[in-house]
């Protein structure tokens, strides 16, 4: 239960950093494969995922990595960030 209300808290906060909108490239129930402890001993966990791209202001797309820290037992968004995710040579983004 918890997991479902943070990966929907966590999609509405990276929604809320692109400016333009954003292309996901996944499901909602695999956007965010990844979690690990941001603070143990205050029970919250950092979900993050690479499964999405932000449209710029000229209607392109830029593939991002994303991270959000969330407190469960609040099911508080503490902080959610993306950076522009690093392509393989050869590889362009659409």
């Amino acid at each position: 239960m918890v997991r479902g209300v943070a990966r929907r808290s966590c999609t509405q906060s990276i929604e809320a950093l692109a400016a333009f909108g954003v292309h996901w490239l996944t499901e909602s129930d695999s956007r965010f494969p990844r979690s690990e402890w941001l603070q143990r001993d205050a029970g919250t966990i950092t979900l993050s995922g690479a499964e999405a791209e932000f449209v710029t202001g000229a209607g392109s797309h830029v593939s991002v990595e994303y991270e959000c820290d969330i407190d469960p037992g609040s099911r508080a968004v503490l902080e959610a960030r993306a950076r522009p995710r690093s392509l393989p040579p050869g590889i362009n983004p659409r």
